[in-house]
């Protein structure tokens, strides 16, 4: 087996060295002499090695190393920048859709509480009755009452007042087509906001109803499902029979003790001769009978408060019910909260965001809303059973400080 030593490597490796200058050499004289067609004899190449300056040579090979070396970092400068923006640009877009998934994920779940205020308090079917399929348009439902609207012009969103309606506008290409988290349907879906801060504040929901005494009438979500049906018996009527018993009750009972409380007087004006003692029980007297009208005219009083209410409410609900969404020619009718819900379909990022806040904040005010309602019903309720005994203490109050404290 051959063997090579470490100087005869470098021997060879400097004879290389001293070739290739030759070589170099003899291209620099051809070149010198091109133009003259001199045949250079091997003594005029000897002389050409011997007059090779080493130090020019390498300033040559220096500068055309560096000038190729430029040439190449140009070359990597610019293809850097390009990919750079490219990247940037991608994770623009990475970005983007990735604030419009968080966007849709917020709307959804917002989407599933009033899904589930829709099935409690109007009792509809499921969990995903809040939106709907476009399909539903061409079914029979609330929302599928459409009217002539005429042309909303080149705006993405114009808000027109036609009649006593209020028509949004909203061109094909400010939705996106693609509402679902990962694929899609290529469609867009219609909300279906039956339970929503509107209805609540038009007393349109039967299980938030207070009038006990004169209950209102609803109508069914669903006429075709038992328990909607149950749920559109309104609460009032449902507690009429048992309220109106503890109320007669209690009345009778107030009657009673007034009268007691009648005679009680009657003896201590008989009793007491000084007129200040007097003095003193007729004015007894006077919020005994001022107890005793509010006995017979409470539920008079209660009844014409309702009935105020209901009629501030019914103007209410006159002014937010004409609301219809005209989306590219196809019209549906909606409400401020499923107009809010629908715009939050958006393709644009920030506007998906935007409404999908404004969104959001109304499904929080419709559970803050749905629980005072609810202790609206259980206090009203409870006060209109108690409210004979509530009169009763009128003139009792009246004796310590002149005051009384249950009317203040």
């Amino acid at each position: 087996m051959k063997t090579f030593s470490i100087k005869s490597v470098l021997q060879k490796i400097l004879i290389s060295f001293m070739l290739i200058i030759m070589i170099v050499a003899v291209s620099q004289v051809n070149k010198s002499h091109a133009d003259d067609n001199v045949s250079l004899s091997f003594s005029d190449w000897i002389n050409a090695a011997k007059n090779f300056n080493l130090s020019d040579f390498q300033d040559s090979v220096g500068e055309t190393v560096v000038d190729g070396t430029s040439e190449i970092g140009n070359s990597i400068k610019e293809a850097l920048s390009g990919i750079g923006e490219e990247i940037l640009n991608t994770l623009k877009d990475i970005g983007k859709m990735i604030l419009k998934i968080i966007a849709r994920v917020l709307a959804a779940l917002g989407d599933l509480i009033m899904s589930a205020l829709n099935n409690f308090m109007l009792g509809t079917q499921g969990f995903g009755s809040a939106m709907v399929s476009n399909a539903a348009l061409s079914g029979s439902s609330w929302f599928t009452e459409t009217i002539a609207t005429s042309s909303s012009g080149d705006e993405d969103i114009s808000i027109v007042k036609e009649g006593d309606n209020t028509v949004i506008h909203v061109t094909e290409e400010y939705i996106d087509k693609d509402p679902t988290l990962i694929g899609g349907t290529g469609s867009w879906e219609v909300p279906n906001m039956l339970y929503c801060p509107e209805n609540i504040f038009g007393n349109n929901i039967a299980m938030l109803d207070v009038n006990f005494l004169n209950p209102n009438t609803y109508d069914s979500v669903d006429s075709t499902s038992n328990r909607a049906n149950d749920k559109a018996k309104s609460v009032g009527e449902e507690l009429h029979e048992t309220i109106k018993s503890w109320y007669l009750a209690f009345r009778n009972i107030a009657i009673v003790a007034l009268l007691s409380i009648l005679v009680y007087l009657g003896i201590r004006i008989l009793l007491n001769s000084t007129a200040e003692g007097k003095a003193k029980y007729k004015e007894i007297m006077k919020d005994w009978v001022i107890a005793i009208c509010l006995i017979f005219a409470m539920h008079f009083i209660m009844s014409a408060i309702v009935m105020i209410v209901n009629r501030a409410n019914g103007l209410f609900q006159q002014s937010t019910n004409g609301v219809y969404v005209d989306y590219g020619g196809t019209v549906f009718r909606s409400n401020f909260t499923g107009a809010i819900r629908f715009l939050a379909q958006a393709d644009n990022t920030a506007n998906a965001w935007a409404y999908t806040i404004i969104y959001l904040v109304l499904v929080g005010y419709t559970i803050a809303f749905t629980i005072q309602y609810l202790q609206r019903v259980l206090y009203l309720a409870f006060y209109t059973m108690i409210a004979p005994i509530v009169a009763i203490t009128y003139p009792l109050d009246k004796l310590g400080d002149g005051k009384s404290q249950a009317f203040n």
